[in-house]
């Protein structure tokens, strides 16, 4: 007997294997210079620095192109596209 959710199992993995967009921290880093993106590494994995913090230096440097902190606060925690892609 066929089924309509037959092929679940094969798009459930479709799915997951595609991650889809990167996140937007990796995006804002991917349009920086490779010096510039490597400090901007460098702060992101300071713990001291807060989420909100982050995202309001980012924004007075590059505006509208700044991830927001709910997406910094992800990706620090690798629970985004980018870093769970990585793994």
């Amino acid at each position: 007997m066929s089924s309509e959710w037959d092929d679940l199992e094969a798009e459930a993995r479709a799915a997951t294997e595609d991650r889809g967009q990167r996140c937007a921290v990796d995006v804002f880093l991917s349009s920086l210079l490779p010096y510039d993106a490597d400090i901007v590494r460098g702060v992101l994995a300071n713990p001291g620095i807060s989420n909100t913090g982050l995202h309001r230096a980012f924004r007075k440097r590059a505006g509208d192109a700044a991830p927001s902190a709910w997406s910094i606060g992800r990706h620090r925690r690798e629970d985004c596209r980018c870093t769970k892609g990585a793994r």
